[in-house]
Formats: C-alpha cells, sequence, structure tokens
C-alpha cells in the first residue's frame, strides 16, 4: 500500500494540524486515515495519556493546557470548559506528523520556532513533534513554580496569622495538597509516556523521527518538576505541622491562662470560709449582737465569745490572705 505521504498527497516532513469537535467527523477522519480500531477507540473515547506503536505510525495521546486567552475566548461565547487541559492526539508517521484537537490556538507557543524549522530539510518532522511535546510539557511549569511561591507564602503566613485567618490558613493548604496530587498525577502520566517514547524506539519503524537526547531532554523538564513538587509537598508538611505546633503552644498557653485564673477563685473562696464561721454563730448558743430574748444586753461579758470568734476568724483569714499573696497565687 501507499504511505499516508503518497494517500494525502503531501511532500516529505509535512505537518497536518486539525482542529475537530464533531464526534461523527473525527470518526469519518480516522477511518479515511486508515487508523487501527484501537486508536480510533482512543481518539473518540478520550482515554487517559498513552502511547502506542504500530507498525505504521505511533499514536501518542497527551493532555494540553489550554491558553489562557483560549479560555477568554471560550467564556466571551459563553462555552465553560469543564477542564483547563484538553486532549493532543499526535500521530508519527515516517516522514508526516498529524496532530488532532478541539480547540484552536493550541500551538501558539510553538509559532516563533516555525520559521527556523521550515528551513531545515532534515529531520524537520523530528523537531516539530519535538518542540511539540515539549512545550506542552513545559507549560506545566509556571504552574509548578506558583504552586511553590504559595507554599512558601503559607510558610510565611504561620508564623504572623491572626486567629480570624486560621480558616482561611486551612483552606490555602487543602487547595495547595489538591493541586499537587493532580499534577503529580498528569507529570507522572507524562513520565511514563516519554518512558516508553524511550525504550519503543526499537520497535518504531521510523527510529530516527525523535533522537533520544530529545526524549532525554523532556524527561529532564519532567524530574525538574517532579522534584519541585516533591519540595513543594515537604514545605507544606512542614508548615502545617509548625502550624499545629502553634496552635498546641497557643492551647498549653490558655490553659495555662485559665488555671491560673481557676487557682485565684479557688484562693478568694478559700479566704472567705472563715469567715462564713462567724455567719454560722447566730446559730450556735453564743450571744450576738440584736439576741435580746433570752440574755441581758446589757451585760457586756456576754459577748466575749462573739468578739473572740470573729477576732480569730479575721486573724486566720488575714494570714491566709498573706500566704497565698506570697505563694502569688493572686
Amino acid at each position: 500500500g501507499k504511505s499516508i505521504r503518497e494517500r494525502l498527497k503531501l511532500r516529505r516532513g509535512s505537518w497536518v494540524d486539525i482542529t475537530v469537535q464533531k464526534r461523527d467527523v473525527v470518526l469519518w477522519l480516522c477511518r479515511a486515515l486508515g487508523l487501527h480500531p484501537l486508536t480510533i477507540e482512543d481518539i473518540l473515547e478520550e482515554q487517559r495519556e498513552k502511547i502506542e506503536v504500530l507498525e505504521e505510525y505511533t499514536f501518542i495521546n497527551l493532555n494540553a493546557l489550554m491558553p489562557k486567552q483560549m479560555i477568554k475566548d471560550l467564556r466571551s461565547r459563553g462555552e465553560t470548559p469543564d477542564k483547563d487541559f484538553m486532549p493532543l492526539r499526535m500521530l508519527l508517521y515516517k516522514d508526516v506528523l498529524i496532530t488532532l484537537h478541539p480547540w484552536q490556538g493550541l500551538f501558539a507557543r510553538i509559532q516563533k520556532a516555525l520559521p527556523t524549522l521550515r528551513r531545515e530539510r532534515k529531520s524537520t518532522i523530528a523537531k516539530v513533534a519535538y518542540f511539540i511535546m515539549d512545550s506542552e510539557t513545559e507549560a506545566f511549569v509556571p504552574h509548578v513554580e506558583r504552586l511553590m511561591s504559595e507554599v512558601d507564602a503559607l510558610e510565611d503566613l504561620v508564623y504572623s496569622l491572626s486567629v480570624s485567618e486560621r480558616e482561611d490558613l486551612l483552606k490555602r493548604i487543602s487547595l495547595c495538597r489538591r493541586l499537587i496530587a493532580q499534577l503529580n498525577q498528569i507529570i507522572w502520566s507524562k513520565a511514563m509516556i516519554f518512558q516508553q517514547l524511550k525504550s519503543a524506539r526499537n520497535r518504531m519503524e521510523m527510529a530516527q523521527i525523535l533522537p533520544v537526547v530529545y526524549v532525554q531532554d523532556i524527561l529532564d523538564t519532567i524530574t525538574f518538576m517532579t522534584t519541585r513538587l516533591k519540595l513543594a509537598r515537604e514545605f507544606l508538611d512542614g508548615a502545617q505541622a509548625t502550624y499545629l505546633a502553634r496552635i498546641s503552644v497557643e492551647a498549653a498557653d490558655h490553659s495555662s491562662e485559665i488555671e491560673g485564673k481557676m487557682s485565684t477563685l479557688s484562693s478568694v473562696a478559700t479566704i472567705f470560709v472563715p469567715l462564713t464561721t462567724i455567719t454560722g454563730m447566730w446559730g450556735m448558743n453564743v450571744v450576738v449582737p440584736g439576741q435580746v430574748e433570752d440574755f441581758d444586753s446589757n451585760d457586756a461579758r456576754e459577748y466575749v465569745p462573739f468578739i473572740l470568734i470573729c477576732s480569730g476568724m479575721v486573724i486566720l483569714t488575714v494570714a491566709i490572705s498573706m500566704c497565698f499573696r506570697k505563694l502569688d497565687l493572686f
């Protein structure tokens, strides 16, 4: 049979970029290209990131970040994308590259490199494929760096945050953890793809289409992002541990403060215990002021027990107060 370049009447080193959204059009296009049924299924069902090496071509399915301007244009037309990335399908033939994606403007990042690539006739397809995959991989680097900056900011906030802002801090920590997990999942899947691509070169008909140095460069970028995410996760764990330690210290201080207040109240209650004995004398067999029914109120000796008890209780109260004051109990 004829090659894909001959069937599509393309010159050697052509790159065909196809933007299509309708499922029936995609199906017709896949059949027209003579793709394998498994490849057609992967394109239609938007499977996870993967690579398939077939006899005639290599199929690569990547998740590419949607440019900010594209998201703004979609929202201005009333269309709200449910994800920040879209599927990018690449069909790498020996001398032709075909890319499929649902939205326009995806390859704005490599437009500056196209004039240089057009002037080079040797390995043009290899370099175009490399620039596409490398640019879509490096598009995640700013997200990783912004996440790292957010983690650094949270680490500083732990030491200066007020009580009213703690709920916001916990929300931001939770959001950072979720973003780290999402980026880790995306980057890990990309690492698996390029590791497979690197190891599958000996089974590819067009082994020269993507030199190993290009694949290794992309893997180096993935390794850098993985290392930064690991560092961000460690910093976030440290910040959260510091936050919990600060909360524990503040809780201990608050508990100590309450304990001091309760100790003061207990001391005051202890001081008033002797004084309550004075009030109890009105129920004892002791002559007290105002009692004139059974005793002669004109005889001062009848009040001696009352005076002695009151004096003793007052002296005891003063002694207890001085003792508590010396012990700094209040």
